[in-house]
């Protein structure tokens, strides 16, 4: 298997829903989903490619584009164990970093302390504890014919910061193209 890391550098605030839903309240994922990624990718060399090869690149599963996650300069972070939790009432984090003796597996906390699951973010292989930085934005459609705001026309967005940086791996069956890897 061939495989490559792709470093990706948010230029500006991105948008990665986490339903397709048009109604309601929208959530942006904390990390760049794999196909949001083959999709740039495809939608920049498609035209370009031979039928064969887009086939290959693009439909096959031959290659595949892994998501981007967070990239803190040194490390990777993977997404936080569901099994993990740690003591309700009780910081299971010391300056960024998860503290090994606060972390249980299971619900199994002991000393009568009642547990709590730890759900959001991502671990480094050192022990910092990150979570992307978003930010909520309100917008409206402005109606063409008077210039003000439509009546019921607003909504609002979930986005990743620009300036965060992500990871992602791409990979490849032995027997695909090098080239066009």
């Amino acid at each position: 298997m061939k495989q490559q890391a792709l470093l990706i550098d948010l230029l500006d605030d991105c948008v990665f829903s986490a339903r397709s839903a048009t109604e309601g309240a929208h959530e942006s994922l904390d990390y760049i989903p794999g196909s949001a990624l083959l999709g740039a990718v495809a939608a920049e060399l498609y035209s370009g490619l031979n039928i064969e090869t887009a086939f290959a690149a693009f439909h096959s599963g031959q290659l595949r584009f892994g998501n981007g996650l967070p990239w803190n300069g040194n490390s990777v972070g993977w997404p936080m164990p569901y099994v993990w939790h740690h003591a309700k009432n009780e910081k299971p984090a010391e300056d960024g970093r998860l503290q090994e003796n606060q972390i249980f597996k299971g619900s199994q906390v002991g000393n009568n302390r009642q547990a709590k699951q730890l759900r959001s973010g991502f671990v480094h292989e050192n022990g910092q504890w990150s979570r992307p930085n978003h930010s909520l934005h309100m917008k409206t459609a402005i109606d063409s014919q008077t210039g003000r705001a439509s009546e019921g026309q607003l909504f609002g967005y979930d986005a990743l910061h620009k300036g965060q940086r992500f990871v992602s791996f791409l990979e490849a069956d032995d027997g695909f193209d090098s080239a066009v890897f």
